[in-house]
């Protein structure tokens, strides 16, 4: 078997592979392949100049804490049925973590069918969504305020943009999206049959609404506002389509703030699930990156476990310098170290969990456990990615 990306080479099979092991329509395929899909970065296995699987790397760009990050996205994880069962993914899943250290990637992010096949590499759950199911009479209360315009081609994809980046901003983490992305979102909810608004409140866009309606359930896939009348007035927009849909079902931000809002929500159901996970790539690298603000802390060292990533896998000098957290490699060893799984510290540095989480879940307290809060006090935050693709 050899592994390499495909580059211009093999397409059409590595779309059978896709249409075999995803239930997408062929207008969706078609949209990924001729919109999303960049064979330079799609890794392959080959038995005899077969394709019997394929990982895609797609790239998107990620705000994690206040600096940007080039980030690839794993998608597309198939395998065909004849080769699975015989660890061909592990030996893809093993090359593609280290092509992607070797490319200069700091972390990756994968949306996963199931985590447990993906723990075993060092990926871990660092975003959640707020699934929301209410009655669509519990939103009569609300208020329509400005107008909507129905979204069909580019001509929105800046409002959009702007409206996106401005409910996101304060968040800790989410994915930077461009006008290019809009463009290729309004097509893929056309193909989904689905619909786009946007509110305009004193000719200004203030929010804006991506759903689809089925067998009278509106799905919201995407709802975001810069400020809460809009909120309100998308929210009785919704309660506006009660002959076509009695129940609605809301995707959003952990800390959306619906539940406050109803007159009963009791009667609602919210739930937060596990949505996206993450991993730390190149640890050093991240941290330098990073330019993590912290205040004076006592030198520490974390052991850090990491079976895939041999640049990882070692002891680590954590230290203090000008306001700002950074790390070495401590190549002498140290009894007075902690140690650490890189999946652990992943949500510890994507601002998912802290030190008095980890050490909560762990049940133990660290050597170091006073410099380590100290050192990684201003991580933690809201985190929030909806990407599909």
């Amino acid at each position: 078997m050899k592994l390499m990306f495909a580059g211009n080479l093999f397409k059409d099979k590595i779309i059978k592979i896709w249409q075999y092991c995803f239930n997408d329509s062929k207008e969706y395929s078609d949209f990924y392949f001729s919109r999303k899909y960049n064979g330079d970065n799609v890794i392959i296995a080959l038995d005899n100049e077969s394709v019997i699987s394929s990982i895609s790397l797609n790239k998107h760009i990620l705000k994690i804490g206040n600096k940007i990050f080039d980030v690839p996205y794993v998608v597309g994880v198939s395998t065909l049925p004849e080769a699975r069962g015989n660890g061909v993914m592990k030996d893809v899943m093993k090359f593609s973590l280290k092509e992607m250290y070797k490319r200069g990637n700091v972390a990756s992010i994968l949306m996963p069918i199931d985590a447990r096949l993906y723990t075993p590499y060092g990926f871990s759950n660092c975003y959640d969504m707020l699934n929301i199911e209410v009655d669509v009479f519990d939103l009569k209360k609300f208020k329509l305020s400005g107008e909507f315009k129905a979204v069909n081609d580019s001509v929105y994809s800046n409002d959009l943009k702007n409206i996106y980046h401005a409910a996101l901003e304060c968040k800790n983490g989410y994915s930077i999206r461009s006008e290019k992305y809009f463009n290729d979102f309004i097509t893929e909810m056309n193909i989904e049959n689905g619909y786009i608004y946007v509110n305009y409140i004193d000719d200004c866009p203030t929010g804006y609404i991506a759903y689809t309606i089925s067998e009278g359930v509106m799905f919201v896939r995407e709802i975001y506002y810069t400020n809460i009348m809009s909120y309100h007035s998308m929210l009785r927009f919704i309660f506006n389509h009660n002959t076509q849909a009695k129940k609605i079902r809301i995707n959003t931000t952990v800390d959306d703030k619906l539940m406050q809002l109803l007159d009963n929500p009791k009667e609602s159901r919210f739930e937060i699930k596990p949505f996206m996970m993450s991993r730390v790539i190149n640890l050093k690298k991240f941290i330098e990156n990073a330019e993590l603000k912290t205040e004076y802390f006592e030198p520490f060292c974390i052991k850090v476990i990491d079976n895939q990533i041999d640049e990882n896998n070692a002891v680590f000098s954590f230290f203090y310098e000008n306001g700002i957290l950074r790390v070495n490699h401590f190549d002498n060893g140290d009894n007075e170290s902690d140690e650490l799984d890189i999946s652990i510290l992943n949500q510890l540095l994507f601002g998912y969990m802290d030190i008095n989480d980890i050490e909560f879940i762990e049940g133990k307290r660290f050597k170091n456990s006073e410099s380590m809060k100290i050192a990684f006090s201003n991580l933690k935050g809201i985190n929030h990615i909806n990407e599909y693709v």
